[in-house]
């Protein structure tokens, strides 16, 4: 089975966009859950970081974030 994308937005802040776009990801002897690939490059150097991520995954990340901003 392939990768469904059902939505894709991104954001772009100085020099780098970031990507989004639902998915989905195998997970071993199971079955397809839902995920999100995200996509991070540098639009000057071409350089890209990618990653698939669940939807937990992916709150544990803002939470994360959200609490460095918080605290800085």
């Amino acid at each position: 089975m392939t990768n469904s994308l059902i939505k894709k937005d991104f954001y772009k802040a100085d020099i780098y966009r970031f990507d989004i776009e639902s998915s989905t990801q195998e997970v071993p002897n199971t079955k397809y859950i839902p995920a999100f690939d995200i996509t991070i490059s540098n639009v000057i150097s071409w350089d890209i970081f990618q990653l698939k991520i669940t939807k937990e995954e992916l709150k544990g990340l803002a939470d994360f974030i959200n609490k460095y901003l918080e605290n800085n």
